[in-house]
């Protein structure tokens, strides 16, 4: 034949240590070569697929989807703002920066176990 057309399917573990990946036919007929590619490969077994950000992440073991998830890998990228440094940018700075300062200060106040008061403010509409 002149033309043959397979499939093939590449695995490859997301973790940031990771070097883990296969390619095999997805076509193979012989049920024992298929399954001489999961003896061989026994991190197929256990592997899972994470969906975030809109992308899909493969995973062998614990270990690898721990150390992704601690490197952020599943956050979105956060977005920027760019706030115009003119009369009022500096004030808008300023705040952020206060209101910042007192969400962390809140937070590590709730975690200590301390009393914390909250104000509330609704949102710019």
């Amino acid at each position: 034949m002149s033309i043959i057309d397979t499939n093939f399917r590449t695995v490859t573990c997301n973790g940031p240590n990771c070097n883990k990946t296969i390619t095999f036919n997805m076509q193979e007929q012989d049920k024992e070569k298929a399954q001489a590619v999961f003896n061989d490969n026994p991190w197929l077994k256990t592997l899972r697929i994470v969906q975030a950000s809109g992308k899909n992440f493969a995973y062998c073991s614990d270990t690898c989807e721990v150390e992704s998830v601690t490197l952020g890998t599943h956050n979105p990228p956060e977005e920027r703002k760019i706030i115009p440094i003119d009369g009022g940018g500096r004030a808008q700075i300023r705040e952020a920066a206060a209101a910042a300062a007192a969400a962390a200060e809140a937070s590590r106040a709730i975690k200590a176990g301390e009393n914390v008061t909250l104000n509330v403010q609704p949102a710019n509409s």
